[in-house]
C-alpha cells in the first residue's frame, strides 16, 4: 500500500515538473491547453523508459 503512495506521489511530483504547477490563464480554454500539454509533456517521458530507454536512463526523472 505505501509503495503505491510513493509512486503515485512521485508521479504528481513529476507532473508538477512539467508543467502542471503553473497554469497561464484565468480563461478556462487556455489553461485546458495548457494542462493537456503538460500532461502530454509527462506522459512522453514515461513511455520512453517503458519502451526504448535502459539502465539509468530508465530511472531519471525529468528536471524541466
Amino acid at each position: 500500500m505505501q509503495r503505491g503512495r510513493g509512486r503515485a506521489e512521485k508521479l504528481i511530483c513529476n507532473a508538477k515538473d512539467t508543467g502542471l504547477t503553473n497554469l497561464p490563464s484565468a480563461d478556462f480554454a487556455i489553461n485546458a491547453a495548457w494542462m493537456t500539454e503538460a500532461l502530454i509533456a509527462h506522459d512522453l517521458p514515461a513511455w520512453m523508459r517503458l519502451v526504448a530507454l535502459d539502465g539509468d536512463l530508465a530511472r531519471a526523472e525529468p528536471d524541466y
